[in-house]
């Protein structure tokens, strides 16, 4: 039964999967003069509590250290210039890289449970992908150094709950807290110039946003399912942007782009058309009224608004878009303010109304009303 190994010096590489599935090797010595150590090497060495890489090694192959349940600490050399793909088995190995420059994709496994993860303080980026389905992870701190957060990086991280972003990022990408379900809040930086698509989609917990002034670019579906979302601020002098009866509204366009329970639409000509999806998903809408500005209802508006009963349409509104009201549930009554022949000629996209959903045309002064 193997349980402790010494590498001769004469070794230049550990070949692939040598020591693989060893459980009950507790320890090993790799000398100087080993230059990479390759894919599935210690993959299954359970019973490993300690290992020493060498200054000499500049590559660390796939799934090298995976499932190494017992191993808890390890220091990877400034030379290792290449990781692997899941090199480390759910554990925090990776902020004991000294010299990494950037958390890469699939680097760690999430299989099992990660809970908490430190980066060290001269980590420069977090890739695509790297912490998705980390179902465990409930806190991780990102050191200032990060300028930015990669496409799915922590897509499906339920158990996490808050998350400082440092200032020095810059950018969001796309679907990075995508199903993240218990997050509940979420500060983002004055650093932060963009966020991509879909990047807080299905944060079915968070009940609060706060936009800065130095946000210029949100891409579609970003705030998309959050169905707890109560306030919706954006911080004043930002050039692209504003909120008002917690809406997000892109200014020179006058589209609300993202709404909530709490919306209160303005009436004040600040608001001219309801952007696509602006309100998917938003269950604990229980009603709406849009003001007289409002000339179009973007596709899929108020798609899966289950608790919306009580929606007012002014005769202003010329176009509603694919549907904008399918998955409304609850929504029986459509209240019109026009007349019969104005609501005919509203262009209406495919599939636009729930199912048993009645409009009343109430005259455009609230005169004899008219049910179609």
């Amino acid at each position: 039964m193997l349980k402790s190994v010494v590498i001769p010096d004469s070794v230049r590489s550990i070949d692939n999967s040598v020591f693989e599935h060893c459980s009950s090797l507790t320890s090993i010595t790799i000398p100087s003069s080993v230059t990479s150590i390759g894919d599935w090497t210690f993959k299954g060495c359970s019973s490993l509590t300690n290992i020493t890489i060498p200054n000499s090694v500049t590559k660390i192959g796939d799934y090298a250290f995976q499932r190494c349940s017992s191993l808890k600490s390890i220091v990877i050399p400034d030379s290792v210039t290449i990781i692997g793909r899941l090199v480390f088995d759910g554990t925090n190995l990776i902020q004991e890289k000294k010299g990494v420059s950037y958390v890469d994709k699939w680097v760690v496994d999430c299989d099992s449970s990660l809970k908490q993860v430190q980066l060290r303080n001269n980590t420069m980026g977090i890739a695509n992908g790297v912490f998705s389905n980390c179902h465990s992870l409930t806190s991780i701190v990102i050191p200032d150094s990060v300028t930015n957060i990669g496409d799915h990086a922590f897509d499906g991280c339920s158990s996490l709950t808050s998350i400082v972003i440092p200032e020095s990022v810059t950018s969001i990408g796309s679907w990075t807290f995508f199903n993240c379900a218990s997050l509940e809040s979420i500060a983002i930086p004055n650093s932060v110039t963009s966020i991509s698509s879909w990047a807080f989609f299905n944060c079915t917990s968070l009940k609060s946003i706060t936009m800065p002034n130095s946000v210029t670019s949100i891409s579609n579906g970003v705030f998309k399912g959050c169905s707890s979302l109560e306030n919706i601020i954006v911080e004043q002098g930002n050039p692209i942007y504003h909120s008002a009866g917690n809406c997000l509204i892109e200014t020179k366009s006058k589209t609300l782009i993202v709404g909530c329970k709490n919306s209160v639409i303005p009436d004040d000509g600040s608001v001219t058309s309801i952007g696509k999806e602006a309100f998917f998903g938003c269950h604990s809408l229980t009603s709406i009224v849009i003001p007289e500005s409002v000339t179009s209802i973007g596709y899929g508006a108020f798609f899966h608004c289950s608790s919306l009963t009580s929606i007012v349409i002014p005769n202003s509104v010329t176009s509603i878009g694919i549907d904008a009201f399918r998955g409304c549930s609850s929504l029986e009554i459509i209240e019109y303010i026009g007349t019969e022949e104005q609501w005919e000629a509203v262009k209406k996209g495919g599939g636009w109304n729930p199912e048993n959903a009645q409009v009343i045309c109430t005259g455009a002064f609230y005169g004899n009303s008219k049910s179609i």
